[in-house]
């Protein structure tokens, strides 16, 4: 049984994912147990913790815990953040927030399944993991056998500060995601009070309310009797308590960098902290084990980030390491005249040859391969067209790929580059000699098959920033080479594409990378507006406030 007793979230969430449509809550069901009852039972509280992330993985990676398919949001923040480009219509309103030039974003008709998805998901995975602290914190449930030593019950507590941890990872995306928010506190008992516009809170007290959260999650885990989690709740890994210790900090170093909406916000971020919590972060990359019928561990993302139909990787993820000037070329056609472009790459993660043409597929690019077949569909224009695929996870679109493999979730190459940027912030000749130690570590181990290998794919950087060359990359919109946050922001790109797309969004707009128009953040949704009688409002296009400028 699936608890789903929301707390602090409106009606129209409560009806869109408990029952077909808005009806008595009060009626009584003789055929399952009352969520008090459940409550009760061990069992599932145990159940529902694992249940709590896969509402999270939803989000992060377009699964669904409902067993539907969809690509919201992940698909919607990749385009946005410029790292994947989408030429048809026939993946929703995706697209709708990425056309060129950017669009004000619909937030009233049917739909709206951008930002609707993961509103319901994230309060969704927060008020089940809320339903497992009140049967252990308030009920006093005791989750396993009671000792002399832990008379709690030897799994009470783990349950206890994984179930914080995901109230901390809810609001953490709340923040992310949404302008405005009602954060909720963990193992907070739900009170029935109808909620009001006033709950509402700007993004940054929802998202410092998920920073207080997760560290309250690294307290309590650290005070907590040693024990594990189950297999099942991240699908075929298993964490000690150290190890989710260790990635609770990663998601601290999250909450810390991708929070903000513009430069300016970036620049302030306590970066010392970043660093620390990367520090303590993780040691080996977070995965998950996808079951093709278990849709809360099946990663919609990372299929459409391999496929070479409806959805490519963009021109603008390719284009900083042209070394030819057919990206700035490109850059510098009007919308309505640009096509699909090959470029000179000097980075072996991106192909030069032709997947399509016959006994010339000697070096294909180690994330990134050319396929110059046209499968993308033309309804929105030549301009959106890419000649290029994803083959991180190999090639084609089969079981293996997406819906059976193993997913990486959090990558410490992620968690690394993240302190390569807090360290070239915080600036100084020593500072600025690791960062550039840091990014080379990825910069130049690929020889072009996926082997790593000694420094034969870009040559390294210094704190000096990227060496001038006739085949330098990164390079600037302009064609002119990169300094060393430049390295890093593409180091950053092509070896976070396809972790998550919310990353490439998250970064893009901290970094000032958004085009104009672009949202910074999305609107609550429309019939959450509605419901609780707020006045309508939207975001993206230009000078629309909330878009980027």
């Amino acid at each position: 049984m699936q608890m789903k007793s929301f707390k602090a979230i409106g009606v129209a969430l409560t009806c869109g994912m408990v029952v077909a449509a808005c009806q008595s809550l009060d009626v009584p069901n003789f055929n399952n147990p009352s969520i008090d009852q459940a409550k009760l039972n061990p069992s599932n509280l145990e159940q529902q913790s694992g249940t709590a992330f896969r509402y999270m993985f939803t989000v992060m990676q377009g699964s669904d815990v409902r067993n539907q398919t969809t690509y919201f949001p992940s698909m919607a923040e990749s385009c946005m953040g410029n790292e994947m480009t989408i030429g048809t219509t026939d993946l929703g309103n995706n697209q709708d927030v990425c056309l060129e030039p950017r669009t004000e974003m619909n937030n009233f008709d049917q739909g709206q399944w951008i930002n609707r998805t993961p509103y319901q998901m994230l309060y969704g995975g927060i008020a089940t993991a809320n339903d497992v602290l009140e049967g252990t914190l308030t009920l006093g449930v005791k989750i396993g056998v009671p000792t002399p030593q832990i008379p709690q019950g030897v799994h009470t507590d783990r349950n206890i500060w994984w179930s914080t941890f995901m109230v901390g990872i809810g609001n953490t995306y709340l923040g992310f995601l949404f302008d405005k928010a009602i954060p909720v506190q963990a193992g907070v008992p739900y009170t029935g009070i109808e909620v009001n516009p006033d709950q509402f809170k700007p993004y940054t007290e929802v998202s410092a309310v998920g920073l207080t959260t997760l560290r309250k999650a690294i307290d309590l885990a650290t005070a907590a009797p040693e024990d594990s989690t189950l297999p099942a709740w991240v699908n075929g890994t298993q964490l000690s308590k150290a190890e989710a210790i260790r990635l609770m900090n990663s998601f601290v170093a999250r909450n810390l960098a991708y929070t903000p909406r513009t430069p300016a916000e970036r620049a302030a971020v306590d970066w010392a902290a970043v660093i620390a919590a990367v520090d303590a972060g993780i040691t080996k990359d977070l995965v998950q084990q996808a079951v093709s019928n278990n849709r809360g561990t099946i990663s919609y993302y990372k299929n459409l980030v391999q496929l070479q139909t409806d959805a490519r990787p963009s021109n603008r993820l390719v284009g900083p390491a042209d070394i030819s000037g057919v990206y700035q070329t490109w850059l510098n056609t009007p919308v309505d005249q640009r096509d699909a472009i090959t470029i000179n790459s000097g980075d072996k993660r991106i192909s030069n040859v032709d997947i399509n043409t016959a006994g010339t597929n000697v070096t294909p690019g180690a994330y990134i391969q050319l396929n110059t077949a046209r499968s993308q569909g033309l309804t929105l224009g030549n301009w959106i067209l890419s000649s290029y695929r994803g083959v991180k996870f190999g090639l084609g679109t089969t079981n293996s790929n997406f819906d059976s493999g193993i997913h990486t979730l959090v990558s410490v190459t992620e968690m690394q580059l993240l302190k390569a940027e807090a360290l070239i912030r915080l600036g100084g000749a020593a500072n600025l000699t690791a960062a550039a130690n840091i990014i080379n570590v990825t910069r130049t181990r690929f020889n072009g098959t996926g082997t790593p290998a000694a420094t034969n794919n870009l040559a390294p950087v210094t704190a000096a920033g990227v060496p001038a060359a006739a085949n330098c990359v990164p390079r600037r919109d302009n064609g002119t080479c990169g300094d060393l946050m430049d390295a890093l922001m593409w180091e950053s790109r092509i070896e976070n594409f396809g972790l998550e797309g919310t990353i490439a969004w998250v970064n893009a707009r901290g970094w000032g990378k958004l085009l104009p128009g672009t949202l910074l953040h999305m609107p609550v949704p429309g019939r959450e507006l509605q419901t609780f009688k707020m006045p309508y409002y939207t975001f993206g296009g230009p000078n629309n406030p909330g878009s980027a400028p």
